[in-house]
């Protein structure tokens, strides 16, 4: 509802989020492959979510706990060795250590009373544990820092009065070196103090009302400045080195793209990195609106995904916006061939610009946009070659967009000669880039109800190779935490739909796929696909990269599906009858040539899955898995 986590590369880039429904998180911390342990504050509760947005853990399912009390405020959670939870229950004025049964265990401050005699805290934040058994905690509402052993007894404090008192202190964490790490919230500044209390090292005239910091292996401290709504990391005389959000230079321009059809000037423009250009090339992404609306509706989110590192295009289709000729051309066209020209024509324009991966152009459609886009794709398959589709929530046909049926076109269901230009259900057939489905439980538009439009048409898309009714070679519903690729479904046994309280982070799940869409590696088999002949693949990352591991799967089912607790994405052993790893140096493009020679066996002789999926050095969430290849071997 309120609030979410999301993991950051070092380049400030959209690597991961965890969307469950909670408000107001405090602190994340995470403490398996795939799980997250969440303060989630506003709802009183400490939960721990996979990455799926699933509560695997909820503190509420064991409250009141064996004291008989309730959480109030918690903003700390920390997972011990022992199991047990060290939870800082800030409106409660206590620590408490809890089992994951709800048993309290150990217990610093009188729950629900504040004050600052021994065993009494005001408003703690951010307690720790620490290797020699006793608790740090910043009290905050009582200007301290305490370090309190497991009978309860304060063996360490620091409260300095004066001009160097503290002013409401939210953290403060146990260094190697015995010093003591203090983010003093109201004085905007983070301070270093050895055990006798002197300042070593202090930061301020920089943050706002700092939060949190952590002090990381080089040296440097890492810390949320939320007055400044950002997150830095400052070395030790105080420079920034990083941040988040990032301070990516983009720039913005204008064109006007002639759609060969209408002969109106399309108004088009283009948000990329400042560092565009022929040696700096960047993968692009077209806006399609929905409804009857115009592009520039997406001039925020074109401006983000630029910062993100794409080259991010929206336009006014014809007779809309500023696509008017002057005013001159007013006619709305909802989606036909006309508005499909245009479309083509700014990909055309796109596809020749020298900043462009031409290899990597993608369209993420909105609503009713997806007439225009899977029309286009189906009409000008190739012309320029688009490599991945996004669409938000689509209707599939006249029985969702005419306006007696509660959609917004103003023309009768049976004019067959208007609607044979203006349905997705049956373009979705003919196109041929990836196909990723955005589709929540409850529709944007209310009136269809049980998502049988959806189902329409990622069946629609999906290879006839995997039961479906199109020719593209991978399609998914949602994230591959939701849904494996390559799936047809039926009302009775539907996707995993979004959860509806999702809705509020549209923007962050729509860049979430765009990336995955746009670094996914692309797989080619060529070669003798016959038993006892070789198969010739090709991967591709489309990235200079180093070293690192390949995975390639032939699979009888759906190739690689998420497993929580082992990787973020994982070949499921059980769907495969060949599997290898292959350590390998990718040349300078990200890409590998490989061969496998195919047993000569007549059990081989089948229709099969292909993918590969990629271990990136270094990074938390891991993996990209590339589209599939469907294939036949023969004898």
């Amino acid at each position: 509802r309120g609030s979410r986590v999301i993991e950051v590369s070092p380049e400030g880039l959209l690597v991961a989020a965890w969307l469950a429904e909670m408000e107001f998180v405090h602190n994340a911390d995470p403490i398996a492959a795939d799980s997250l342990l969440l303060s989630d504050t506003g709802f009183d509760r400490v939960i721990e979510v996979d990455a799926t947005g699933t509560v695997l853990w909820n503190s509420d399912d064991h409250s009141p706990f064996s004291d008989g009390s309730t959480l109030s405020y918690p903003n700390d959670a920390n997972l011990l060795s022992s199991g047990n939870l060290l939870i800082t229950d800030r409106d409660n004025n206590r620590i408490i250590e809890i089992d994951c049964s709800g048993n309290v265990v150990w217990q610093y401050g009188v729950t629900g009373v504040p004050g600052s005699m021994p065993g009494r805290l005001n408003g703690p934040h951010n307690a720790d544990r620490l290797a020699n058994g006793n608790t740090l905690v910043a009290d905050s509402n009582n200007d301290r820092i305490l370090e309190i052993d497991p009978a309860g007894t304060v063996v360490w404090f620091f409260q300095p009065a004066g001009a160097d008192a503290l002013d409401w202190p939210r953290d403060a964490d146990r260094l190697e070196n015995g010093n003591t790490l203090i983010t003093d919230s109201n004085h905007n500044r983070i301070l270093e103090v050895d055990p006798a209390g002197a300042v070593v090292w202090k930061l301020e005239g920089l943050v706002k009302a700092p939060y949190d910091a952590d002090r990381l292996p080089d040296g440097n401290t890492l810390l949320s400045d939320p007055g400044n709504h950002r997150v830095i990391e400052v070395d030790a005389a105080g420079t920034i080195v990083w941040q988040y959000p990032g301070t990516v230079a983009t720039t913005s321009e204008v064109a006007w793209v002639r759609n060969p059809t209408s002969g109106v000037d399309l108004y088009t423009q283009i948000h990329e990195p400042a560092d565009a250009g022929p040696n700096r090339r960047y993968p692009a992404l077209v806006y399609v609106p929905g409804g009857s609306g115009t592009g520039q509706n997406f001039y925020s989110q074109a401006a983000g995904m630029a910062a993100e590192g794409f080259i991010a295009v929206h336009f006014d289709p014809d007779g809309r916006g500023l696509s008017t000729d002057g005013g001159a051309y007013t006619e709305e066209d909802y989606c036909g061939h006309l508005h499909q020209d245009g479309l083509q024509a700014v990909l055309q324009y796109l596809a020749f610009l020298p900043e462009v991966d031409h290899d990597n152009i993608g369209i993420l459609s909105t609503s009713y946009g997806i007439t225009m886009a899977s029309g286009m794709l189906a009409r000008y398959q190739d012309k320029p070659p688009v490599r991945w589709l996004i669409d938000y929530e689509g209707p599939a046909d006249r029985n969702n967009t005419a306006q007696i049926n509660g959609g917004h076109v103003p023309v009768d269901p049976s004019d067959h000669t208007f609607w044979s230009e203006r349905e997705a259900a049956i373009f979705i057939k003919e196109i041929l880039p990836v196909y990723t489905r955005i589709q929540s439980e409850g529709d944007h538009n209310h009136h269809i109800t049980d998502n049988h439009h959806a189902i329409a048409l990622i069946n629609g898309a999906t290879h006839t190779t995997f039961l479906g009714e199109g020719i593209s070679l991978w399609t998914r519903v949602n994230r591959a935490c939701d849904n494996i690729p390559n799936r047809v479904y039926t009302l009775d046994a539907p996707s995993v739909w979004y959860p509806d309280h999702m809705d509020d982070d549209l923007q962050l799940i729509k860049t979430l796929l765009v990336r995955e869409r746009a670094s996914a590696p692309t797989l080619t088999l060529t070669g003798d696909l016959t038993t006892g002949g070789r198969m010739e693949i090709k991967i591709a990352l489309g990235e200079a990269v180093a070293t690192g591991s390949f995975f390639f799967a032939f699979s009888l089912g759906d190739g690689p599906v998420w497993v929580p607790g082992v990787t973020t994405l994982h070949l499921d052993p059980d769907a495969l009858f060949f599997a290898t790893l292959l350590e390998t140096t990718l040349d300078g493009t990200g890409g590998v040539d490989w061969s496998l020679e195919i047993p000569e066996d007549p059990v081989m002789v089948n229709t099969y899955f292909a993918q590969a999926v990629y271990a990136h050095p270094g990074s938390s969430t891991g993996w990209s898995a590339s589209t599939g290849a469907g294939f036949a071997i023969a004898e």
